[in-house]
């Protein structure tokens, strides 16, 4: 089994890749600064195949750690990763001994791509649940063996779903059973339907509001957001949520942490986030109705749930 080191500070991206790269069959070990991937590199006993190093790391950035490992170990292969991925940077890392270069966000397919490159292998096909757009992680087996699968490796990890199929798939449920079997099935699960209110209501559903805010607003009231803490928040149908209020949603996504209606003081949150929609996210892009950025944020892991028809095991 080849063993990948993975430098990242970002907890999000760590999740992702743990997911990814264990799906493809591949042993995962973390570190969170440059000196930790020195003393891991430098320890003999660790037998290690690749390390995927970011940029930005802590205590010493992966510049410095790049060349500090070209002295200890020359012959081990190295795949930088930044969202800063400008021409300067990429020729940067090739001339300081890098094997490839990982623009982030990361998809699943050029994850592997990258990988068989680099150790020179050819991994083995996973079919898949989708990670990243238009990229899957994927299981083979019947429906119900692909999601029982689906339940246990991901259901573990942090990072945002999202489930897309046609009305009355069982998204909710999907969402409500990984919910279940998370760290945070003890904390609330709680559903807002994006489609079923108006962009006014939304808002103030989601975020809360101080007293005074609007007309009506007679008391603070806190919103599913907070009241989610801890725990997982669901929007359904959230291709219909309106653009301005997608970048708060996409703030919330970046930094866990939004204003109330009417509020001057910062609320911090600790929630993920599943999402729902039917509708087709490359042409709403395209046509200006969902933000691109937000997209990216929420597609960390993309389940597609084929309709009743197609799933004939379970009639």
């Amino acid at each position: 089994m080849y063993t990948i080191l993975v430098a990242e500070g970002e907890a999000e991206i760590k999740d992702y890749l743990r997911l990814a790269l264990t799906l493809q069959g591949l042993k995962v070990q973390f570190a969170d600064s440059g000196e930790e991937v020195l003393s891991l590199i430098g320890d003999h006993s660790q037998q290690l195949s690749l390390v995927l190093l970011d940029i930005f790391l802590s205590v010493r950035d992966g510049w410095d750690t790049l060349k500090a490992m070209r002295q200890l170990r020359p012959d081990l292969p190295v795949v930088m990763m930044s969202a800063a991925a400008t021409p300067r940077n990429v020729i940067a890392a090739m001339s300081y001994g890098a094997k490839d270069f990982l623009a982030k966000p990361i998809g699943h397919e050029e994850l592997k791509n990258t990988i068989e490159r680099a150790l020179n292998v050819k991994l083995p096909l996973a079919t898949s649940v989708r990670a990243g757009k238009g990229e899957a992680l994927s299981f083979s087996g019947s429906w119900s063996s692909k999601i029982a699968l689906l339940l246990e490796r991901v259901a573990c990890s942090d990072v945002p779903v999202l489930l897309q199929g046609e009305t009355g798939v069982g998204k909710e449920v999907l969402a409500r059973k990984l919910h279940a079997r998370s760290r945070r099935a003890d904390r609330p699960f709680l559903k807002l339907n994006c489609a079923a209110l108006p962009s006014e209501l939304v808002e103030s559903e989601l975020f809360g509001y101080e007293k005074g805010a609007f007309t009506g607003a007679f008391k603070s009231t806190p919103g599913k957001f907070e009241m989610a803490n801890g725990g997982t928040i669901f929007l359904d149908e959230i291709g219909d949520m309106d653009v301005k209020l997608q970048a708060k949603l996409l703030q919330v996504l970046q930094d866990r942490e939004f204003h109330r209606l009417g509020a001057k003081e910062t609320s911090r949150v600790d929630v993920r986030v599943m999402a729902a929609s039917h509708c087709d996210f490359d042409k709403a892009i395209r046509e200006g109705h969902f933000r691109e950025d937000l997209y990216y944020r929420l597609n960390i892991i993309d389940i597609h749930i084929p309709p009743l028809r197609e799933r004939l095991d379970e009639i």
